[in-house]
């Protein structure tokens, strides 16, 4: 008999170990793109959304824009509240938006939002945002996804971009910061960078763990294909983000599908950095063109991402040989009941042609 697994309690481990070394962690949350908020579309006619479809509202609108349906104030309500689960939950739309939201769905977001704290208090503040979105658009007759690539024309995907520094704890100092302030990171950065790049391949499963979220995957993206890394980087797998000695460098990791369990995603990059550190890792040279460094492919699909954990040792000391196979047994039916289906594509492909 398979014992109870509960995903938190992976995260509090790696947390509870991190702190034996003196450390905590300090990790946001942030979406695929920056730069627009958008997307409503009438719901009855999902089939034919196009970009012109589309409502488009600034970031940093206070109002929307001349002639912007009343539907849009959705959108733009939710953006400004996703840092805060309480002001989603004390939002109230217009009389106009309420009478529309029978006829209209919400498509994913696309902009960027961030929680920063300790690792378990960030996971349960992940889950409980992306949980009050998908209820309270329902509640008002709107579809809220984090599905990360719908089959939209001209769709952006969404990723979830994690963001990682640690800290020593009762202090606001930053242990990747270089204290000398020659470096973009200090050793301690290094280290963890490193292992990062060391188990990414393994650790796909846990920051990408759906079938289409690796359909992001393609070149000249922003999202990444390989593990490699780079200063500044929005091409590489991991972007290094701060000014030598800049108090708040730190470390983005670009590879994340915006569906994955928040515990688990977390869980994983806190078990790889600390092999960085115990081991004293050192990561090769930074990348400077992304998509065209030789590096390691990530998978390809999550077949690939199966494969790879399924033999993968690090990960079944770091979780349990118990919790791998339990993951392993449900990614191995999600993937059967997926082969079985006839999808569009193969129609497109074959029907007519045999």
């Amino acid at each position: 008999m398979i014992p109870a697994l509960e995903s938190r309690d992976e995260v509090a481990e790696a947390a509870h170990v991190l702190a034996a070394l003196g450390l905590v962690t300090a990790y946001g949350h942030v979406s695929a793109r920056t730069g627009t908020a958008m997307l409503i579309t009438p719901a009855a006619d999902l089939a034919s959304v196009t970009r012109s479809t589309l409502v488009e509202v600034p970031l940093a609108a206070s109002a929307l824009p001349p002639g912007a349906p009343a539907e849009a104030w959705a959108h733009l309500a939710l953006y400004r509240a996703r840092s805060d689960a309480g002001a989603i939950a004390r939002a109230q739309p217009p009389a106009a938006f309420a009478a529309a939201a029978m006829t209209t769905a919400l498509l994913p977001l696309h902009g960027q939002a961030a929680w920063l704290g300790a690792s378990v208090p960030v996971h349960d503040s992940a889950l409980l945002l992306r949980t009050a979105i998908k209820q309270i658009c329902r509640r008002l007759g709107y579809h809220a996804t984090f599905m990360a690539r719908p089959a939209f024309p001209e769709f952006f995907p969404s990723g979830w971009h994690l963001h990682q520094s640690l800290r020593e704890p009762g202090t606001s100092g930053n242990a990747f910061a270089d204290p000398d302030g020659a470096q973009n990171l200090s050793k301690t950065g290094m280290m963890w960078l490193a292992g990062l790049l060391e188990h990414a391949v393994p650790a796909s499963l846990f920051t990408t763990p759906t079938l289409t979220g690796y359909k992001r995957y393609r070149p000249d993206s922003f999202a990444p294909d390989r593990v490699a890394w780079g200063i500044e980087s929005r091409g590489a797998m991991l972007r290094v983000i701060g000014e030598p000695g800049s108090s708040a460098s730190h470390i983005e990791n670009r590879v994340g599908d915006s569906a994955a369990n928040p515990y688990l995603y977390i869980a994983s990059q806190v078990a790889c950095g600390l092999d960085g550190l115990r081991r004293g890792l050192e990561p090769p040279a930074p990348s400077l063109e992304p998509y065209a460094a030789s590096a390691t492919p990530l998978p390809r699909s999550l077949m690939d991402a199966v494969a790879e954990l399924r033999q993968d040792k690090f990960f079944r000391e770091a979780f349990g040989d118990v919790f791998v196979d339990y993951l392993l047994r449900i990614k191995d039916f999600e993937i059967a009941r997926f082969l079985q289906h006839v999808t569009d594509w193969e129609h497109q492909e074959y029907f007519e042609m045999y």
